[in-house]
């Protein structure tokens, strides 16, 4: 028994000292450690000439999404136009959120997906059934966060179209 337990300590430190140099690297190869996190992106400094304020303007961070499915006649009716699609939320917790469309003569169609967020589903489905005048137009495209319009901005991925609305796209109280 005495033999088998030097046995055993033996093959364990044997297995440690073996891989003492996977867990950690040799200094002399070159490869170095970092424990501090790297940012997704860069803040850029910008002093201004006038005040000689320093002004750190921060990246932008995605807020919300619109997934455009479709937007045209349904299939199969010959007559009804609609949008389909998606709203969702990057992150945090919202009482109230609207995804809008609004049509170059200022006449917005508004789907109010509710809670999202937190407990609530971060995701939910669209759908919108715009005034059949308005086929072959494009709509603006807003998303409101408890109150807040934000604008949004195109982005084509993978065969899918997204409006996105950032920290930085809000739409200013007065519109």
């Amino acid at each position: 028994m005495k033999k088998q337990g030097v046995l055993a300590f033996l093959c364990v430190l044997i297995l440690v000292s073996w891989s003492a140099g996977c867990l950690y690297p040799n200094p002399s190869s070159g490869t170095t450690i970092s424990l501090t996190p790297t940012p997704a992106a860069e803040a850029v400094t910008v002093p201004t000439a006038a005040s000689g304020t320093v002004i750190t303007a921060v990246p932008a961070t995605e807020l919300a999404r619109i997934r455009e499915e479709s937007l045209g006649v349904a299939s199969g009716t010959g007559s009804v136009y609609r949008f389909l699609g998606s709203i969702s939320i990057s992150g945090g917790a919202y009482r109230s959120v609207d995804a809008i469309l609004q049509y170059p003569d200022g006449a917005e169609y508004t789907f109010h997906a509710g809670s999202m967020g937190g407990a609530s589903p971060v995701v939910k489905n669209i759908i919108l059934y715009p005034d059949s005048r308005y086929l072959g137009q494009t709509p603006e495209y807003f998303i409101r966060l408890d109150g807040k319009e934000y604008a949004t901005v195109y982005q084509y991925t993978d065969g899918i179209i997204y409006r996105i609305a950032t920290t930085d796209s809000a739409v200013p109280a007065s519109q």
